[in-house]
C-alpha cells in the first residue's frame, strides 16, 4: 500500500508557494559541486548532480505539485508560480544573453517554469517525498510559530530563546 500524500487547503498551498519561493537557496560555484546550498532560512548539503547552482527547479515544482494537490489544475497552478517567481526568472548565466531589450510576455515565461517543472519531476523518481519533505517541513516550522501566513516571523528566535530561558520544554542545552 503507497503511503497517502500531505494534501493542503488552497489557501495553505498558496502560502506554501509564497514562502517556498520567497527565496532561493544557491551554492559557490566549483568544480565537483561540494559546496552546500544556502539562502536566508536554509542551509543544505545534497548529492553533486541533483541540483546545479540554484534550488529554483525544485522549488517551483513542489509548489506547482502544491497547489495541484490543493485542487488547482495545471495551468493555474504554473499561473501562479510563475507570477511569484518572476523575480527569479531571465538570470541564468547558462547559454546566450537574450537579443534585443524586449521583455518575454507572461505566457512564454509560464512556459520557461513548466520546462523546469517537468524536467525536474522527470529526474526524480520519488517526486511524491520530495513534495511530502517540502511540505511537512512547512507545516512543522508553521506549527512551532517559525511562520506568520506566508513569511519567516522575524522575530521567532526571540521568542524561541525566551521559551529555552523560562524552561518551557525548549532545548535547554542550547544556552
Amino acid at each position: 500500500m503507497a503511503p497517502s500524500k500531505i494534501v493542503l487547503s488552497q489557501r495553505d498551498a498558496e502560502d506554501f508557494a509564497r514562502l517556498t519561493l520567497s527565496e532561493i537557496a544557491t551554492r559557490t560555484p566549483s568544480k565537483h559541486q561540494k559546496a552546500p546550498f544556502v539562502s536566508a532560512h536554509m542551509a543544505r548539503q545534497t548529492d553533486p548532480k541533483y541540483l546545479r547552482g540554484s534550488d529554483l527547479s525544485e522549488r517551483l515544482c513542489v509548489s506547482c505539485e502544491a497547489l495541484m494537490r490543493a485542487g488547482y489544475v495545471q495551468k493555474e497552478a504554473l499561473a501562479f508560480v510563475t507570477e511569484i517567481a518572476k523575480k527569479f526568472q531571465g538570470r541564468s548565466r547558462r547559454g546566450r544573453p537574450r537579443s534585443g531589450t524586449t521583455k518575454r510576455d507572461f505566457m512564454a515565461t509560464m512556459q520557461s517554469v513548466r520546462s523546469m517543472v517537468n524536467a525536474f519531476a522527470r529526474r526524480n523518481q520519488h517526486l511524491d517525498d520530495i513534495v511530502d519533505r517540502w511540505i511537512g517541513k512547512f507545516l512543522w516550522e508553521r506549527a512551532i510559530g517559525a511562520i506568520q501566513g506566508s513569511k519567516y516571523d522575524p522575530d521567532f528566535g526571540r521568542k524561541f530563546e525566551t521559551r529555552a530561558g523560562n524552561g518551557s520544554g525548549a532545548c535547554e542545552h542550547s544556552r
